[in-house]
């Protein structure tokens, strides 16, 4: 009668006459795998970290959009331009709510500020790079303020950055026309 158990070095059967599978063996492959979880691992941090960036750059996009829009609307509806506005600072009287009223936009440091009558100032945008966002006489741009020019276009210039400060910077200008701006 025959022994059930195998001698010693024996190969089991279907394995093809090995024995198992040796240390060094084993150190290879999880090292190689070690190699293969951090590519992917790396992978995934960029990619969230790129997923982050493109975030924070829409949300100033967009905050940047409306800023414009408002803006642009309160100066197609100005009947009047203080002479002694400046690339950094429009005051005006424009139509809000039905309403005459006097408005202020003013870009100091890093940020532009909207003031109403002689309420107190808001801001609109954060992260400006250059103060100088009035431009009174378009293409080019030469004039400090508006003067004594007859305004009938106002180039606004927006450039920001966004809070991810590795993001490229953003730009935005408009050419707004004067509707009721009437020469003196």
């Amino acid at each position: 009668m025959r022994s059930p158990v195998k001698p010693r070095g024996a190969a089991l059967p279907g394995a093809g006459g090995e024995q198992g599978v040796t240390v060094i063996e084993l150190a290879i492959a999880v090292a190689i795998l070690s190699v293969l979880i951090a590519g992917v691992f790396g992978f995934l941090t960029n990619t969230l970290g790129d997923q982050a960036a493109q975030q924070s750059r829409a949300e100033a996009q967009d905050d940047l959009r409306s800023t414009m829009a408002r803006l642009s609307k309160a100066v197609r509806q100005a009947t009047s331009v203080d002479p002694s506005s400046t690339t950094s600072r429009l005051q005006m009287k424009t139509i809000i709510a039905g309403v005459e009223q006097q408005v202020t936009y003013t870009a100091a440091g890093t940020e532009l500020k909207r003031r109403i009558g002689s309420g107190s100032d808001s801001t609109v945008a954060k992260g400006l790079l250059s103060p100088g966002v009035f431009c009174y006489d378009p293409p080019a741009c030469i004039a400090t303020g508006p003067g004594t020019l007859h305004l009938t276009i106002l180039r606004l210039t927006l450039i920001v950055q966004p809070s991810d400060d590795e993001a490229r910077p953003l730009r935005l200008a408009t050419d707004i026309q004067f509707r009721n701006v009437r020469p003196a």
